[in-house]
């Protein structure tokens, strides 16, 4: 048996075409945000841990390791224009950074005596200085026990 093409068939296949394409669209949306979302609420859980872990200075290299965290975790996925998750997860995720920043250089402001704030650069050299065992610009770290 031939199937035949008439218009009525033609037309109908169109519209289904059509729909499924209609559907896939915000499907596909759905799918790509949720995964962003997902995986913005992980990095969410790895900053904090990070904030929490760093903090702890004891020595001039475990200040190096927060120094250079501090950039790291600057940059590490910011929330930015092509990647979004729901406005909640970025939410949490801007604040997870901004605390864990906040504890890491407030530890290093403690530790060094150096008050380079939230610039990261500043940090990143102050670490570079102290990895290389030259002097630095900046105060040397005091020894006292906090």
């Amino acid at each position: 048996m031939r199937m035949r093409f008439t218009t009525r068939r033609l037309l109908f296949v169109t519209a289904l075409l059509a729909m499924a394409c209609g559907l896939a669209i915000p499907g596909l949306r759905w799918i790509t945000r949720t995964g962003v979302e997902i995986h913005q609420r992980a990095v969410t859980r790895e900053v904090t841990e990070w904030g929490n872990e760093y903090v702890q200075i004891k020595d001039d290299a475990s200040a190096v390791r927060a120094a250079e965290m501090v950039g790291y975790i600057e940059a590490y996925y910011p929330v930015g224009d092509g990647y979004h998750g729901s406005d909640e997860s970025e939410r949490e995720l801007e604040t997870a950074r901004a605390n864990s920043l906040r504890q890491l250089i407030n530890a290093l402001e403690v530790y060094t005596g150096n008050q380079f704030g939230d610039d990261h650069l500043a940090w990143s050299r102050w670490a570079d200085f102290q990895r290389r065992g030259e002097p630095s610009d900046a105060p040397q770290p005091r020894n006292e026990a906090f």
